[in-house]
């Protein structure tokens, strides 16, 4: 399989450089039916590496005023539809679930169905739902969690029924992450305004631990990684700290109540400016990072010298204060799925830009934009290739 798509990668380059240049999805259908034709792959085979190398997959943004789907197949990065936010509130983030895809706003939050937001009115008027700041759910849609600026951290069911609402934030509340474990099964981390990390048992409804992690400063860039539970945290300074938590049910049951962190890495030639955005690879191997510099970074996990940065989306201007912030960040591919890392971002200008990075070759490959006008980008999210009919019809 890799062998074929390293063929295709090379066909699509060293083709002539003119109009009749074939975009990596039209180079993989030209390649693939010319080796049926041939008889050297039957018909059954090229449905599965077609399906395996010709991705439907989207991106979805969205802004106070409204929600835009991206396609990002060929050369460049194309609007497939633009979806006005109709409803009296300003939309916060977004969040792709098996079930569906998830709008949170200052109402609370609703699923988009056929183009339009529903949001249930019996759960409109709760103060625990009013002036949501991020949403984020578990990879099987099951479990759901918001915060927001009442400093309550809400955990749902999949039908957006309140299953726990925890209180240990003084301020508002930015991030929420899950993060499987043992004991518990299921964790999930919140952080914000007052730099105080908690952890919380997401099943049970209960207080693991807490820190206050930059001693009541606000914390710009939180991630964790569900699968592996490695913590990524940046607060005020361009360096961004990777940890481990050591702090669980068993630790709570011994009367230790404080997040136990444990140093992994620390990345310092990423940014030259405070991180706003991160995301980890599924494996955990790569953290793709943006920064208020307009610059965007991959860095090994491993050794975190490994580091490729993208300053292509800097535009100069005279006050800084005028630079465009990368607001939210995602992966669109990784090894071992992809030989490459396909990353996308969005920023405060309504601008969506995707990077490529070769890991193998050390280089970066190419770099697309796309420029909307929908306001300031405040969340992003992938959406699977079977997911955008259903979104949208």
């Amino acid at each position: 399989m890799q062998e074929i798509i390293d063929t295709v990668n090379r066909y699509t380059l060293r083709s002539a450089a003119f109009r009749d240049k074939p975009t990596p999805g039209f180079a993989t259908r030209q390649f693939l039916c010319s080796l049926l034709l041939h008889r050297q792959l039957d018909s059954i085979r090229l449905s599965s590496i077609a399906h395996y190398m010709f991705s439907t997959e989207a991106l979805i943004a969205v802004s106070r005023d409204g929600i835009q789907t991206i396609s990002c197949e060929g050369n460049a990065l194309w609007p497939i539809c633009t979806i006005p936010n109709r409803l009296t509130s300003d939309i916060s983030g977004v969040a792709v679930t098996p079930e569906g895809t998830l709008i949170s706003s200052s109402n609370g939050i609703c699923y988009l169905e056929g183009g339009n937001l529903r949001v249930a009115e019996d759960r409109v008027s709760s103060s625990y739902t009013q002036n949501v700041l991020c949403v984020s759910c578990t990879p099987d849609g099951k479990y759901i969690a918001t915060g927001g600026v009442t400093a309550t951290v809400t955990v749902w069911t999949s039908d957006l029924k309140p299953l726990h609402h925890f209180a240990g934030h003084t301020d508002w509340v930015r991030f929420v992450k899950f993060a499987r474990g043992k004991s518990p099964a299921l964790q999930l981390f919140s952080t914000g305004d007052d730099g105080v990390i908690c952890q919380w048992d997401a099943l049970a409804g209960s207080l693991i631990s807490r820190v206050d992690y930059s001693l009541g400063e606000s914390i710009q860039l939180f991630e964790v990684s569900y699968y592996s539970g490695l913590i990524a945290i940046s607060s005020g300074t361009p360096l961004i700290a990777l940890y481990c938590s050591r702090s669980d049910n068993t630790t709570r049951a011994v009367g230790e109540d404080v997040l136990r962190l444990q140093p992994m890495a620390l990345i310092t030639g990423a940014h030259d400016y405070t991180p706003t955005a991160g995301k980890f690879t599924d494996d955990s191997q790569w953290l793709a990072s943006a920064s208020e510099d307009e610059t965007i970074a991959l860095t090994y996990v491993v050794n975190p010298q490994t580091c490729f940065v993208c300053k292509e989306f800097v535009t100069r201007r005279r006050c800084f204060s005028f630079m465009n912030i990368f607001n939210s960040i995602c992966i669109l591919a990784a090894p071992p799925v992809s030989s490459v890392i396909v990353i996308a971002a969005c920023s405060s200008d309504g601008t969506v830009v995707q990077w490529v990075v070769d890991p193998r070759t050390n280089r970066t490959n190419y770099t697309k934009k796309l420029q909307l006008h929908l306001g300031s980008f405040l969340g992003m999210d992938l959406i699977p290739g079977d997911g955008l009919n259903n979104l949208l019809w």
